[in-house]
């Protein structure tokens, strides 16, 4: 990929100046990685800091040029699923389904997917393989803000998942699965079932869905009481003020009725009750640096109150997606959140025969 080479290059060129001017905050994060994270962080943290949502929408290029380019580079087939509605599943190798991870990718709404997602979820899909468990891989391409409005993805997200159940997939052998503004996603698909958006299919399914997992998810998005701020400055690229920044721009003109679709800690008491009776088990990850860390903990105890089964996993000098920035890193070392992600998965998908 050429944008990543580049990143890359400009993070080591720049890592002098870089380094003088934003390391000494957070120096224990920085004893803890190695120094291709701290360089690459570091950069991050400046680029999504100092540019405009399109502006790294330029950089990065579409969601579905990324996925063209993944798969291109891994002599993996190009399976491209129409919707309709301007959203599209993006299959990572064969159209298996059996089983399914349904991937929903971060990026705030306003950007494409992130770096190092693809090779996240393809690590798990090989790794559930060579357990005997054939699993396919989709992500779905919902259309990103403002070109169209939320709750427009969350309508994208939950045609998606009617359209494998019409399909033949039975819901136990689905397993949703999200990044940051895909957890909220997530959220908001558990929110429609129990509470359905007007002017939108019920989400009707004859038993529980498999699984359900967040990682990092963005369970606040505007900043109220400064919440945001309370682990702002520890090492994560995704700070605080690019969070509100962000947060604006996908609030705006969404009416207060749909805010709980949004954002998990935004919710009326007792929302999620029931959760337990659609999907089997969830999954929440944060980590310690992370800015969003306090308001995840929060969400997990919101949905533990109404599911006996949610594991929550608070990665020791975590930031936001710090696993995928493992996998784009090339960093061979899978840490300790990755494997508990893999065990998990492992527990709730069925060997294929």
């Amino acid at each position: 990929m050429i944008w990543r080479l580049g990143l890359i290059d400009t993070a080591y060129f720049d890592a002098p100046r870089i380094v003088l001017i934003r390391i000494p905050p957070f120096r224990r994060y920085v004893k803890e990685k190695p120094l291709k994270r701290v360089l690459i962080d570091t950069f991050l943290l400046w680029i999504v800091s100092q540019l405009t949502p399109n502006q790294l929408r330029g950089m990065l290029g579409s969601t579905q040029d990324m996925y063209n380019t993944f798969v291109e580079e891994r002599n993996l087939p190009n399976i491209v699923e129409e919707l309709g509605n301007d959203s599209r599943l993006l299959w990572v190798g064969p159209r298996y389904t059996e089983q399914i991870i349904l991937y929903f990718h971060g990026g705030g709404f306003v950007v494409s997917q992130p770096p190092g997602g693809l090779e996240f979820w393809s690590l798990v899909q090989k790794s559930l393989a060579e357990k005997g468990k054939t699993i396919g891989l989709a992500v779905l391409n919902f259309t990103l803000v403002p070109d169209a409005p939320f709750p427009t993805q969350l309508k994208q997200a939950i045609a998606a998942v009617q359209h494998l159940i019409d399909s033949g997939v039975k819901p136990e052998n689905l397993q949703l699965v999200g990044d940051s503004a895909g957890g909220a996603l997530i959220h908001g698909i558990l929110s429609h079932m129990l509470h359905p958006l007007e002017k939108t299919p019920k989400l009707e399914l004859s038993g529980p869905l498999g699984g359900a997992l967040m990682i990092s998810p963005w369970t606040r998005a505007v900043n109220e009481e400064n919440v945001l701020f309370a682990n702002d400055g520890h090492g994560d690229f995704l700070n605080a003020r690019t969070i509100i920044r962000w947060g604006a721009l996908v609030v705006h003109g969404v009416p207060e009725s749909i805010i709980p679709y949004l954002e998990g800690n935004n919710t009326p008491e007792r929302w999620l009750d029931g959760v337990d009776r659609l999907v089997k088990r969830i999954m929440i990850t944060g980590g310690a640096a992370e800015t969003l860390r306090f308001e995840i903990e929060k969400y997990a105890g919101i949905v533990e109150k109404h599911h006996k089964d949610v594991t929550l996993v608070v990665q020791a000098n975590g930031i936001h997606n710090d696993l995928y920035l493992d996998q784009f890193a090339g960093i061979k070392n899978l840490g300790n959140l990755t494997p508990l992600i893999l065990d998990w998965m492992d527990k709730g998908v069925a060997k294929t025969a």
